[in-house]
């Protein structure tokens, strides 16, 4: 049974909503992913409430496994900005979560006013607003949670979430705003649950995810102007997330119809690279990326980069190189170093000289090893070609960026490091405390096909 029932009409709030607003914000902004760390496992339950024109979409348990509920509760608490927050809800995760989102409201309801009907499971969705031209304040949030006392649930709607008009689907509960017109049987048979697309791509990241989101190839020309979003890949992303002995893994497949290609693996010449470094990298560039960079250049409409020699889309393919390997210490200042190969390393010198010294950088040297252009920051090019001790011995970094057959980039974090890096970068003290559980970062991708992609991010504790 579905239906639409209207709430009681009040004047629409101009203060974020109490809980729709606070969770789309968190779960779609940027830093939602470490909320998702408390959760468990995508169930399509909720995002059967979310249409299928939804841009982006996270899906969430709010009741995981004994398991899952341990291994997220001891990674949390080895970060203390996020400890505090939960130190007063005990192992109601539902609680956690809730006490997170509100923590700094000046106003909030007492969380048993959501216990009493909040389910097991929610689904936030970006939707692009019919009305709108295309931008970033096109989209507009639909929340779509399961409830468990229908009456309680629209009670508090009633009370603290003016301007919404709740639809009723059995037992789920959307949330859209009025612009959307959306209806129960609209959505019935209009549902994200029923695209092709989006099951296909979350069922690539297997079942044992904590959490999933889901971004829509539609993405960019929705929110961006249309000269800007032409000159953007469309890419469809699907990502999850699980937490295991102590480590974060966040896996994402990627997919395009417009192929990509990348030849190099980067394996062996990131393991070459010095292990006493806070940072280090190799990237195999695709022969697409120049084309895809100039285009977003012309589309601004001014050709910047011309002042440091680069009149054309060659000259931009020379600069980049098929492969760039670099280093980061956290030395104050910090030591760096770039080596990018080339078809014509001389002319790559040249440019990247320019860029230099348009920056203001001046670096220690810069040599040509055959196909390679090696730019050093206060270091020797010795200690970055022929270092003492390499990457590709360090246990750490080999378990981070393990999985992955045919890298063609590899990004590296030494936590033991990453302390001083972020102190000397950001001077925040109290962020660089909150990392210093972390022993390390490992970024790895690889081209599985012409079309399609796999990454891994993964953050590993003590």
């Amino acid at each position: 049974m579905t239906e639409t029932i209207a709430a009681p009409s009040k004047p629409r709030r101009k203060a974020p909503l109490i809980l729709a607003g606070t969770l789309v914000l968190a779960l779609l902004a940027g830093a939602g992913w470490l909320v998702l760390s408390m959760l468990r496992g995508a169930t399509p339950a909720a995002a059967k409430g979310l249409p299928n024109s939804a841009l982006a979409v996270v899906e969430v348990n709010l009741k995981p496994s004994a398991e899952s509920q341990l291994a997220a509760k001891e990674f949390v608490e080895k970060f203390p900005i996020l400890a505090d927050r939960f130190k007063d809800v005990g192992t109601d995760y539902k609680a956690a979560l809730y006490n997170f989102l509100t923590v700094d409201a000046s106003e909030t309801p007492d969380f048993a006013e959501v216990s009493a009907w909040l389910g097991d499971s929610m689904a936030v969705g970006a939707v692009p607003d019919p009305t709108e031209p295309a931008g970033p304040e096109r989209v507009l949030p639909v929340m779509s949670v399961e409830i468990t006392n229908k009456d309680k649930a629209l009670a508090f709607v009633n009370e603290h979430m003016s301007g919404y008009d709740p639809i009723i689907m059995d037992n789920l509960m959307v949330l859209a705003p009025a612009e959307l017109s959306l209806t129960a049987d609209w959505l019935g048979d209009n549902s994200i649950a029923d695209l092709s697309e989006y099951n296909s791509d979350l069922s690539k990241l297997g079942d044992d995810n904590l959490a999933t989101a889901w971004i829509s190839e539609k993405f960019v020309e929705t929110t961006m102007d249309q000269q800007s979003a032409a000159a953007f890949p469309k890419v469809r992303t699907a990502m999850g997330l699980t937490i295991k002995d102590g480590t974060l893994s966040l896996r994402s497949i990627a997919t395009t119809a417009e192929g990509v290609t990348v030849d190099g693996n980067v394996r062996d010449v990131a393991a070459g690279l010095p292990a006493n470094t806070a940072v280090a990298g190799a990237i195999s560039i695709p022969k697409e990326f120049a084309d895809q960079l100039w285009s977003i250049a012309e589309s601004a409409g001014e050709n910047s980069m011309s002042s440091v020699g680069i009149t054309s889309v060659e000259d931009l393919r020379t600069l980049l190189g098929t492969e760039i390997t670099f280093t980061l210490d956290s030395s104050e200042p910090p030591t760096a170093a770039l080596a990018v190969r080339s078809d014509n390393p001389v002319k790559q010198q040249l440019l990247l000289g320019n860029l230099l010294q348009q920056a203001g950088a001046t670096p220690a040297a810069s040599v040509i090893e055959e196909d390679r252009v090696i730019t050093t920051f206060r270091t020797t090019t010795e200690s970055f070609t022929s270092p003492s001790e390499k990457l590709g011995d360090n246990a750490t970094y080999q378990k981070l960026t393990a999985g992955i057959d045919n890298p063609h980039s590899i990004l590296w974090v030494d936590g033991n490091k990453l302390k001083d890096l972020v102190q000397n970068l950001t001077g925040d003290t109290g962020l660089a405390e909150n990392l210093q559980s972390i022993t390390g970062i490992g970024v790895v991708s690889q081209q599985l096909d012409a079309n399609t992609s796999e990454g891994w991010l993964r953050i590993s504790t003590s």
